[in-house]
């Protein structure tokens, strides 16, 4: 009995053993990188086959390569519409308008003669001025006696005759209080001023970013519409029932995988396919020129090559 169990028990460690094995032998073939996809491209072919059969029509792998900067894609003739949706080229029109007035922002240095600023410090003169005048009234307010009749047992008012010094000194007060309030109000602008041009720095270092992702996403894109836009318009041309595209920072490859061939299409999806080439052909043309990345090998289509002919 012991004899049996010490041969299943072997058996068993063995078979762990294999399976480890097998299964750290294809992590170290296909190792991640560090934003978790594989450093090796073609690793992500079984996800793209398995996903394209079984799963759904267009199937998406992205953060491939040793910098994780790739995306391999596949998809067949029923995902056209979702692949136009997804891949569109995008306007980069208002992003580089934001981006043109933070970059002018950025720049700008204080002005003081800026129509707001002027407006700004005369109304912070006038506040210091009010402020000036009430704040001597107030002093003045407060000592209305003679304190060198205090020792002599009675109280005397203060003589009118000090009403021109009065004056002088209300004067005083306010040119003093519109001096405060206008250097006050000057320096708070220029503080405030500062804020916002580091602010729109900030600003435009951020949206540069997102303005270079656009324009080479863009690119990616119009690249492979481009490829797909000349087939779409030549269906005599069309030998191949899915597309495999690869997107990296150094080129971009268009082409069929015959190992992802075989898409099983109905009779009534292979009649409609003619019309449905034209229509998304229409389409992509027109993204394609609105964002002015039409390839020359497409600036003619068929028919118009036809009548040049």
């Amino acid at each position: 009995m012991k004899k049996i169990i010490s041969i299943i028990l072997s058996v068993s460690f063995l078979s762990v053993f294999t399976l480890s094995s097998s299964t750290l032998a294809k992590e170290d073939d296909c190792p991640r990188n560090l934003k978790g996809g594989y450093v090796r491209a073609i690793c992500a072919d079984e996800l793209l086959k398995v996903g394209l059969y079984k799963t759904s029509d267009f199937v998406d792998v992205k953060n491939l390569g040793t910098s994780g900067d790739e995306e391999h894609y596949a998809f067949n003739f029923r995902a056209l519409d979702e692949l136009f949706e997804k891949k569109k080229l995008i306007s980069n029109k208002s992003l580089r308008e934001q981006y043109n007035l933070l970059k002018a922002k950025c720049k700008e240095p204080f002005n003081i003669l800026g129509k707001n600023n002027i407006l700004f410090t005369i109304c912070g003169s006038l506040i210091g001025a009010v402020t000036g005048l009430f704040c001597f009234k107030s002093s003045k307010d407060q000592d209305p006696i003679d304190h060198n009749s205090i020792g002599k047992g009675k109280l005397q008012q203060i003589p009118t005759s000090h009403s021109s010094s009065s004056a002088f000194l209300s004067l005083m007060g306010g040119i003093i209080g519109i001096v405060t309030g206008a250097i006050s109000t000057i320096i708070g602008l220029k503080i405030k001023s500062e804020i916002d041009r580091q602010y729109a720095c900030k600003q435009k270092s951020m949206l540069l970013h997102q303005l270079n992702q656009l324009n080479d996403a863009n690119e990616y894109n119009s690249h492979m519409f481009n490829n797909l836009l000349y087939f779409l318009e030549r269906p005599e041309h069309i030998t191949f029932d899915m597309v495999y595209y690869q997107v990296n920072t150094k080129e971009n490859d268009f082409h069929w995988n015959p190992e992802f061939a075989g898409i099983n299409y109905t009779k009534e999806e292979l009649e409609s396919f003619p019309q449905k080439f034209k229509e998304m052909a229409a389409k992509i043309r027109k993204n394609l020129e609105e964002n002015g990345k039409l390839s020359p090998m497409n600036f003619l289509k068929p028919q118009d090559n036809t009548l040049t002919e």
